[in-house]
């Protein structure tokens, strides 16, 4: 950590003794009052309550899930969670109307699984792509070395190389498939070809994941590291 003035040394001792959630706590908290008391922004969150205790859900949500309501209790964020029937959601958006206009600061509508009914699209989208994505995760892994490394990026593009793994008896130790760190592919891929820098490292990534870090591209193209190659898959369009 590159420590530049006196706030950055209180903040380092500060943080020192938290936890991450402490710390999640307090930043986004900030950030919250900050729209609170200096812009008074009305804004109405609508959070879905993955992880929630006693759901299924996948395993890198269990933990936000336990802490979602105490984690807008600290930061000081009134919220709801919405009922599952009509009437009851109608009197929750109104509540949730009454605060904005008389409070002006945000409000939170926490939103269980399985809340809304299942919608279909009207118009689906034309796919004429002459892949998907299992196949071309397929030709990625059939093209490189034996002794290339691949990030695979969160989300079902993991879980379909880790497959692909499987069924052809082949070992996963090469592969990290990054679990609940959306966009975040690249800059482990860039650790990681740092760190071994006879190796490539193959970075699989999606268009979705790219967008939500794109400043870690800055990174990875000043790092002049010839050994990371970062392919992008354009998931909008070939998940069909």
């Amino acid at each position: 950590m590159c420590i530049r003035d006196s706030n950055s040394i209180f903040l380092f001792f500060f943080f020192k003794q938290k936890t991450a959630y402490e710390i999640s706590a307090c930043l986004v908290g900030s950030e919250m009052c900050i729209r609170d008391r200096i812009y008074s922004i009305p804004m109405l969150l609508l959070i879905g309550w993955r992880g929630e205790p006693g759901k299924k859900d996948e395993p890198q949500h269990y933990v936000q899930g336990k802490v979602m309501n105490g984690l807008l209790t600290e930061m000081g964020i009134q919220y709801e969670v919405l009922p599952d029937f009509y009437e009851g959601a109608e009197k929750s958006v109104e509540s949730a109307l009454f605060h904005l206009q008389n409070r002006n600061s945000p409000y939170a509508l926490v939103v269980r699984r399985q809340t809304f009914l299942n919608y279909k699209l009207q118009n689906k989208a034309k796919n004429d792509m002459p892949l998907n994505r299992e196949e071309a995760t397929k030709i990625i892994v059939d093209n490189i070395g034996d002794h290339d490394a691949i990030v695979g990026t969160t989300g079902f593009l993991s879980r379909e190389l880790w497959e692909i793994r499987a069924r052809r008896q082949q070992s996963h130790e090469r592969d990290f498939l990054t679990v609940g760190a959306m966009g975040h592919a690249s800059s482990i891929a860039l650790g990681i070809a740092l760190a071994k820098p006879s190796r490539n490292v193959f970075c699989l990534d999606g268009d979705g994941a790219l967008l939500m870090h794109m400043g870690a591209l800055t990174t990875v193209g000043t790092s002049n590291c010839s050994n990371i190659k970062h392919i992008v898959l354009n998931l909008s369009l070939i998940h069909i």
